[in-house]
């Protein structure tokens, strides 16, 4: 798990990660904080108090983000910390799955996201997404892991398994672009607010376009990953059925928010996801062939 910190300063702060031992009383919170279960822990601009740094120990927070006065910091050290705290996320969302999924299923799953880990550019990118907000970064996690799973559960050749993962874990990229208010907004969004989140999307398939990252093949599946058969997605609205690791990252997406707590509502078990996918499948806004596979 992640914390925004900052320090009062006048001069221009720069993002570091630092290990939850260096924190101290003084430093305010740059944005809410909620624990794996949906408790909000920290209130936006609160100031870390002595009591309030014990309770975060005890929640064996692995490391935090802070701004160092200016102070530059090392990519290397940013990159092994995010590392960390995606191993972490990835550790809990395999223990929730492995209720319903078997051991085999999930060790599989596993090896194939420590393979995507591997690659330091993802790493960047995904330091790019925890710096600009701390549920994205779960959210992108977690949808990795349950998209390796599924993708398992629906006998994906090697290839397609691993840009699966790759693809599901960068699939919210463009959401570095819209600003945390937005994303974290706990009423109903706006006309103009809604208009701006369906360009996330394209947003990130131009930013993995721009840069030489060696990520091109999942460009379709990060632009693609909120369309569906009945053309009534976004942000193209193209109808007709997905590639196999678009449907997979999409079902995933789903999963991996409607099974997780919001600050605007609780999370739903498995059985009431399934559920919910199910009615999906059969409105044709995801693959009910995909589905029976993955869920049943």
């Amino acid at each position: 798990m992640l914390i925004f910190l900052i320090k009062k300063t006048k001069r221009m702060v720069r993002v570091q990660y630092i290990t939850s031992s260096f924190l101290h009383p003084g430093m305010v919170s740059s944005g809410s904080l909620y624990d794996w279960e949906g408790r909000k822990i920290l209130e936006k601009d609160e100031v870390i108090t002595e009591n309030k740094l014990m309770e975060l120990r005890e929640l064996q927070i692995p490391a935090v983000i802070v701004c160092s006065n200016g102070r530059r910091v090392k990519k290397s050290i940013c990159i092994e910390e995010i590392y960390k705290n995606t191993v972490t996320i990835k550790e809990i969302v395999e223990f929730q799955l492995s209720e319903e999924y078997t051991l085999r299923d999930i060790v599989e799953a596993d090896v194939l996201v420590e393979k995507v880990l591997r690659d330091r550019r993802v790493l960047s990118w995904l330091l790019k997404i925890a710096a600009h907000d701390p549920s994205t970064f779960f959210h992108s996690v977690k949808t990795c892991v349950v998209a390796a799973v599924f993708g398992i559960k629906a006998e994906l050749d090697e290839r397609s398994l691993f840009c699966l993962a790759k693809g599901s874990l960068l699939h919210d990229l463009g959401k570095t672009k819209i600003s945390v208010e937005i994303l974290n907004k706990k009423g109903y969004l706006t006309q103009i607010e809604w208009k701006i989140v369906k360009k996330h999307p394209l947003w990130g398939a131009e930013l993995l376009a721009l840069e030489d990252t060696g990520c091109e093949e999942i460009i379709p599946l990060v632009i693609n990953h909120h369309e569906n058969e009945k053309g009534t997605g976004y942000p193209r609205g193209i109808k007709g059925p997905l590639n196999i690791q678009t449907a997979l990252c999409s079902i995933a997406d789903i999963y991996s928010a409607i099974t997780s707590d919001r600050p605007y509502r609780r999370a739903v078990s498995h059985k009431t996801a399934c559920g919910i996918l199910e009615k999906a499948g059969k409105e044709r806004l995801a693959d009910e062939s995909l589905l029976e596979k993955i869920l049943f």
